[in-house]
This record gives C-alpha cells, sequence and structure tokens, in this order.
C-alpha cells in the first residue's frame, strides 16, 4: 500500500504557557521534523506563540506577516 502521507506538507503553529522561545516548543518542532522525514512529509515551518498573551499576535504586524509568509507555502 502507498504510504498517503508522502509528499503532503506540514506546518505547524503551536501556542502554550511557556514564553518563547522554549524547549517544549523546539521537541515537538524536531519530533514533527522528524516524523515528516520518515514518512516522506515535507515541514514548512513553525510558528510558536504564548497563549497566555491574548493579544500578542493581533496586535503584533510582525508575526502576523510571518503566519501569513508561512500559510503562503502551503499554498
Amino acid at each position: 500500500q502507498a504510504n498517503l502521507l508522502q509528499g503532503k506538507k506540514v506546518l505547524l503553529l503551536l501556542t502554550g504557557g511557556s514564553a518563547v522561545p522554549d524547549a517544549g516548543y523546539d521537541l515537538i518542532r524536531q519530533q514533527f521534523e522528524e516524523i515528516c522525514a520518515y514518512v516522506g512529509m515535507k515541514f514548512l515551518g513553525c510558528y510558536c506563540v504564548q497563549s497566555e498573551c491574548e493579544d500578542s499576535i493581533a496586535n503584533d504586524a510582525e508575526a502576523q506577516k510571518e503566519i501569513y509568509q508561512l500559510y503562503n507555502k502551503l499554498i
């Protein structure tokens, strides 16, 4: 049976209680990179944000730009 995930694109948007950067976010990103390499998926990137900061993205034009650029890799 063919690998149905091969060639699929993966983009991570991570939220967590810890401030960015944090080893927890790095660990999740590294795990997904390894999984993608193993099954033949394309890992496009990762964006992390602390979820306890409700307006951290809403008022951050640079963060919005970075997320939009990552999103454009999917399409």
